[in-house]
């Protein structure tokens, strides 16, 4: 899996870019805003570990041009702004998750993207059109429209098989 890293501290940028190479990620990082935005239009990341205050930009505006640009990636905003405020408006941008700084490396390691969409497509499965390969390797496809009341009936589940 590819990640960006965006993050203005290099300390930070650095340590989280190490634990994620050990984890076997292909890792990058862009300090500042403008190099966030010219790595995101030259390469295709798989995930985008975001934080929000940047030093020439805001990291939601970036949050942003992903999702109007439509750039397939997952974005995992990770910031010290902890206000109940702030990460609902990080999610409500389009974000896949938030987590507060600070946080233990592992944590990283546990947010799986694919996961998350499956697990999304769970509870929410009329917003989502399809998946892509799931564990047992069948595709699994979601349809936009709710199931019809008569083919949740308990005969119509058993009868199905």
């Amino acid at each position: 899996m590819k990640v960006l890293i965006i993050e203005d501290s290099n300390e930070m940028a650095c340590s989280v870019r190490d634990f994620l190479v050990r984890e076997s990620y292909i890792c990058e990082i862009a300090s500042n805003f403008s190099e966030a935005e010219e790595k995101l239009f030259r390469f295709q990341y798989d995930c985008i570990l975001l934080d929000i205050m940047l030093p020439d930009g805001n990291g939601l505006n970036l949050l942003k041009l992903i999702k109007t640009e439509q750039l397939q990636t997952n974005v995992l905003v990770i910031s010290a702004k902890n206000g109940l405020d702030d990460k609902v408006t990080g999610l409500e941008e389009g974000a896949d998750d938030y987590i507060t700084k600070p946080f233990h490396l592992p944590e990283l390691h546990a947010y799986n993207p694919t996961e998350r969409r499956v697990s999304r497509a769970r509870f929410f499965p009329e917003f989502v059109t399809s998946l892509g390969p799931c564990p047992s390797r069948r595709r699994r496809v979601f349809r936009a429209r709710p199931r019809p009341s008569w083919a949740a009936a308990p005969s119509f589940r058993r009868c199905a098989g």
